[in-house]
This record gives C-alpha cells, sequence and structure tokens, in this order.
C-alpha cells in the first residue's frame, strides 16, 4: 500500500487558475483559516484607497487604487482586480494627472497596472511602503542606502492577526543565530516596544521624564538591534517613535531649566553649556541610523533635522532665559535659511 505524500492546491480568485504540487509535510500551506484571518479588507478595495504595491522591480510603494473591475481566471472563476497607480495624489506634488485634475507623488500612468486583490503584491497602506521624497528611474531615492547590508523586502508578510513578527534572521548580523531575533519577538509580543512610545510619551508630556542617559541606552539597543527588525515592524514602528522622540527631546520643564539644575531629566535645554552641535551629535549618534532604515537619507538630513531644529528654537523660545530665547530665535533662522538654500518642502512626500 502506497502513502500519500503529496498533496495538490488550488488558490481561490487567483488570475492563474492552476494547480500545485506540494510535499505532504510542506510548510507552505496550513489548515485553513490559520495564516489568512485577516484579508477580507481586500474584497472591499474601492477606488481611491490608497494602498501600498510591490512593482516590477520589487519595490513597495505608495500607490492608489483607480479603478475596479472582475475578470475571470482561465476556469471561468470570478477574479476581482485592481487598477494600481503607483502614485499618491496630493496638491503639493510635483507633477499633474492631466485625466483626474490633479498633483501627484509618484509614478505616471504609464506603469498603471491591473493586479487582483488577493495578490500579496497588495497590502495595507503604509504597512510595507518606506518613506520616500521622490521616484525616478534614474535616480531611486527610495531606496535606502543600507540596501546592501540587508534586504527585507522578501520578509514573510502574514495575513493573520495572530502573528506579530518583530524581528527575523538575517545572515550578515549577529551569525544568523535564531536565538537574537527569537528574544526581541518575545520581548515584542510581551509589549516590550510598545512600552518605549509610551516611555516617550509620558517623557514628551511631563508625567515621568525620562533622564537622557537612559534615553541614550535605549537608542543604542535599538541601533543594534536594527538590522533584524522585519520590513512591517519598522514601517509601524519608525515613524511613531520619531515623533514622540522629537516630543520629548523638546519637553521643557521650565521651572525646573530656569533654574539651571543640570542633573533632572531629559531636557536637553537644561545645560547650559548645550549647542545644537552637541544636538547634532546627540542624533547623529543615537538616532539616524533609526530614520534611514525608514526614510532616505535626503529627508533625514533635510526635512526631519530641519523640523527638530524647529521644535528645539520654538521650545527655546518658551524660556525665561534671555539668552536661551535668542539661541531658540537663532535655531529657527538658521533652519529657515537651511530649507530655502537646500530644500523644497513641498518635494517631500508627507505622513501624517
Amino acid at each position: 500500500m502506497l502513502l500519500q505524500t503529496k498533496v495538490d492546491i488550488r488558490y481561490e480568485r487567483d488570475r492563474e487558475a492552476e494547480v500545485k504540487r506540494f510535499g505532504l509535510f510542506d510548510p507552505s500551506f496550513a489548515p485553513p483559516g490559520r495564516f489568512t484571518d485577516d484579508w477580507e479588507w481586500r474584497l472591499d478595495l474601492k477606488v481611491d484607497d490608497q494602498i501600498d504595491c510591490m512593482d516590477t522591480e520589487k519595490q513597495w510603494l505608495k500607490a492608489t487604487v483607480l479603478h475596479t473591475r472582475t475578470a475571470e481566471n482561465t476556469e471561468g472563476e470570478a477574479v476581482p482586480e485592481v487598477l494600481v497607480g503607483y502614485r499618491t495624489f496630493d496638491d503639493a506634488g510635483p507633477r499633474p494627472d492631466e485625466e483626474r485634475g490633479q498633483n501627484y507623488f509618484g509614478w505616471s500612468n504609464r506603469y498603471d497596472e491591473w493586479v487582483p486583490v488577493t495578490s500579496p503584491l497588495v497590502q495595507r497602506f503604509r504597512s510595507t511602503s518606506l518613506q520616500y521624497q521622490r521616484v525616478e528611474k534614474a535616480n531611486k531615492l527610495y531606496e535606502r542606502p543600507d540596501s546592501d547590508k540587508f534586504n527585507d523586502t522578501d520578509d514573510v508578510l502574514y495575513e493573520t492577526r495572530a502573528i506579530q513578527e518583530f524581528a527575523t534572521a538575517r545572515d550578515l548580523f549577529f551569525g544568523g543565530f535564531k536565538s537574537i531575533p527569537d528574544a526581541l519577538n518575545q520581548f515584542g509580543e510581551s509589549g516590550g516596544f510598545q512600552r518605549i512610545l509610551d516611555a516617550l510619551a509620558a517623557t514628551a508630556q511631563g508625567k515621568h521624564p525620562m533622564k537622557i542617559e537612559h534615553l541614550k541606552s535605549l537608542c543604542v539597543f535599538l541601533c543594534r538591534t536594527l538590522p533584524l527588525w522585519t520590513r512591517r515592524f519598522s514601517v509601524r514602528f519608525i515613524p511613531p517613535f520619531t515623533d514622540l522622540l522629537l516630543r520629548a527631546m523638546c519637553y521643557v520643564n521650565k521651572g525646573v531649566t530656569d533654574q539651571n539644575k543640570k542633573d533632572v531629566v531629559l531636557g536637553i535645554f537644561q545645560h547650559d553649556d548645550f549647542g545644537f552641535e552637541v544636538f547634532e551629535q546627540t542624533i547623529d549618534q543615537f538616532v539616524e541610523p533609526l530614520w534611514r532604515r525608514y526614510n532616505t537619507v535626503e529627508m533625514v538630513r533635510g526635512k526631519i533635522l530641519v523640523e527638530y531644529r524647529i521644535y528645539v528654537g520654538a521650545a527655546m523660545m518658551g524660556l525665561s532665559n534671555l539668552q536661551k530665547r535668542i539661541g531658540g530665535i537663532k535655531y529657527i533662522n538658521d533652519s529657515i535659511k537651511h530649507v530655502r538654500q537646500v530644500y523644497n518642502p513641498a518635494r517631500f512626500l508627507s505622513s501624517p
């Protein structure tokens, strides 16, 4: 008697109604619903919805649903599809779309394509695409400078709420051992990364301020484990971390600061010898590696750092110490001058 060692599987609503054969113990398939309890949203996609979509160059890009239709596969089954435009529409966009009468960031309609809604190339908006300033075939600024060190475009994307993967083993880091990403996943599953955000939020509100030494240690931990982060986690974690870090660093306890006490809490303004050079060194050493995982270098050194300068200047202008208030004005003036000379803010793709 021969034992069954192979199974034939056909995917539902697939453009190609082909049957694929797997070994009986192949991990590529699982019981119904095990990894597919978060995909129904795909069937509800409509015109003007924003999504993330991987193009033919294997780049995750922000995209817009332009049209919908129901096609038939080779077996005559209905396959819902969306026409993907690899662009997002914005009045500040550098290019006009004559058909829609709107400006946009991204690629022209030359690259529009129909994609089945069930394709893994379609993902939720801002779940896999990085932050980029502009996209041009001759100068792909949406590619990160560290992409030669590790490639996260092939990270597994689970269509389930039951699995939250924060880190994965990578051959070029920590010897490819699984024990470290396993520990990071346990840390994330227990709410560790969320507690980091909560601590920064508390500091920003002045409830439980964090010491500058603790903040540095925290950023060192994040920077060292950064290469192991999965793409989906890094896209979801870095934007709120950036925002909360900004507010935490710019929080000013006026009573403490004006008394010039130097051993109290995070607050880069409580030191008389504080200068923007110190601020930039702190950012370069402990924070910029995190930003570079999600943003292009041009955005980090331009938009993000300029925003930090303006926030720093505005916070310092609220102090009673005249010298520090004058320093705040200088920071803002320098920032505005820097933006005018080097960067055009309208070119940046905003991410509220």
